[in-house]
């Protein structure tokens, strides 16, 4: 997991809705595309780590779910919001600083190691320790103490006292910026861009209305969509006092565990 977004490049995912499946498999396609690089794509569950990484990304306003009466879910991929994920995750992984300090050889040491693990010499006892993979074992070298100890800072709780001034404050601006963005046809720079900053606040305002939520999920689906209105409203020559409302959060954040953002 670690390995995966600490490697160069990003998903090749476009911004537009796309079918859970359809975003699960562009996720496998950048999952296997790194392993491959270390020659590890055999060495450990695929589909589990996809599934945990898809689970990540949506808890974290990365993927958005939009759902239809008549056709269905749809999914949709923000290549920004990933951008400002990946760095606060491996910052605060535990995994990932060992690996900073030890250096490039570190994963494949553990590949390696996997490697030893479950190539024995009896091919029955190698298809069970690869079957055995799926579980805990093999895939747990890399991953048990990503699971277990995944961004500690990023993933405490905040929670949200909605018949606080505070809350209700950030509740009633959110709801403003998005009516005001909404009803003005020069926000967004293009068609495309006005949805996706819309979808975005749409996504903030859903999260708000959480009883908590992680830091992550505070610092990348809602201060980060009111970043980004922001900068679209400067544009425009449009001031709507989005910096208050995120001081604002970050001062729930900050009074509640201390943690800046």
């Amino acid at each position: 997991m670690n390995f995966v977004l600490a490697a160069d490049g990003e998903p090749k995912i476009a911004e537009s809705f796309l079918r859970q499946e359809e975003l699960l498999s562009c996720i496998k396609d950048y999952v296997v595309r790194n392993l491959a690089k270390e020659k590890a794509e055999n060495l450990v569950d695929v589909e589990e780590i996809v599934d945990f990484i898809f689970d990540l990304l949506e808890e974290s306003g990365v993927i958005t779910k939009k759902e239809t009466p008549l056709s269905g879910d749809y999914f949709k991929f923000n290549q920004k919001k990933f951008a400002n994920f990946r760095p606060i995750f491996l910052h605060e992984s535990p995994t990932h600083r060992i690996a900073s300090e030890i250096g490039r050889r570190y994963y494949p040491d553990v590949f390696a190691t996997i490697h030893r693990g479950i190539e024995v010499d009896d091919p029955d006892a190698a298809g069970a320790a690869r079957e055995e993979s799926s579980g805990p074992s093999a895939i747990g070298i890399l991953s048990d103490e990503v699971v277990a100890e995944i961004v500690p800072a990023a993933d405490r709780l905040v929670t949200l006292n909605h018949n606080s001034p505070e809350h209700k404050e950030v509740s009633s601006k959110l709801d403003e910026i998005f009516q005001t963005a909404r009803s003005d046809n020069e926000f967004g720079s293009t068609p495309a861009e006005r949805e996706r900053l819309l979808n975005s606040l749409e996504a903030a305002q859903a999260l708000w209305k959480s009883a908590e939520l992680k830091v992550i999920q505070v610092k990348v689906g809602v201060i980060q969509a009111l970043e980004e209105t922001q900068e679209a409203f400067r544009e425009i020559g449009k001031a709507v006092g989005v910096g208050l409302i995120v001081d604002l959060i970050k001062r729930i954040v900050k009074d509640q565990i201390g943690i800046d953002l």
